[in-house]
């Protein structure tokens, strides 16, 4: 396992802690700008893999308001998404 997939591992739990009401939504904003910036992502870059825009990625990052279910699923996906492509490269010849 990759840092950056044990990374995606812990932010899935953040997310299920998030569901269940342990974490509060600047919680959330402040560990997603933590992660996409571990992870070397701009916002620029998670808007076009994760089909949202760069203001609501930043609204999110900055609890402007809460983030609902879905546009979760998409970030996420779009992290990982984004990883994956990072290790295909690595594998590459």
């Amino acid at each position: 396992m990759t840092v950056d997939t044990l990374r995606m591992t812990l932010a899935e739990d953040f997310i299920d802690k998030w569901e269940r009401g342990q974490v509060t939504d600047s919680q959330f904003g402040s560990e997603l700008r933590k992660l996409r910036r571990r992870m070397r992502v701009t916002i620029e870059k998670l808007a076009g893999v994760s089909e949202l825009t760069m203001a609501t990625i930043s609204n999110v990052e900055r609890s402007v308001r809460p983030p609902r279910i879905d546009t979760i699923e998409k970030l996420f996906r779009g992290l990982q998404l984004i990883e994956r492509q990072r290790e295909d490269e690595r594998m590459a010849p």
